[in-house]
C-alpha cells in the first residue's frame, strides 16, 4: 500500500489504523471520566509507536494511558513529568 509517499506493508497499514483509531478515540472520551480505556493490547501499540518517534523507551512510571494521552497531546506534560522524564518531555508531544 503506498500512502503519503511511503509503501506500508499490510501489518504497518493495519497497525497505523489501530494507532489511529485509539488516539482518536481518546480524543472523544478524555473528558468523560466514565467512559472505559482502550483495549490494552491498543494502547500498548500506541506506546510501542510513541517510543519508536521519540527514538528511545520513555523513562519513568507512566503507564500506556498515560503515554497514549499525554505523548499525544491530549493531557499536557506537567512540571512534575518533565521533572520524572527530563529533556525528553521538550519533545512531547510527538503527534498532534
Amino acid at each position: 500500500m503506498l500512502t503519503q509517499g511511503h509503501t506500508l506493508t499490510t501489518g504497518d497499514f493495519i497497525a497505523t489504523l489501530a494507532f489511529e483509531g485509539t488516539v482518536h478515540y481518546l480524543d472523544l472520551t478524555v473528558g468523560l471520566p466514565s467512559a472505559p480505556d482502550p483495549d490494552p493490547a491498543s494502547l500498548a501499540l500506541v506506546r510501542r509507536t510513541l517510543d519508536g518517534l521519540l527514538g528511545t523507551v520513555l523513562p519513568g512510571d507512566w503507564d500506556d494511558l498515560t503515554y497514549a494521552l499525554k505523548g499525544t497531546g491530549r493531557v499536557p506534560v506537567s512540571e512534575s513529568d518533565r521533572a520524572s522524564i527530563g529533556a525528553l518531555a521538550d519533545r512531547l508531544p510527538l503527534i498532534g
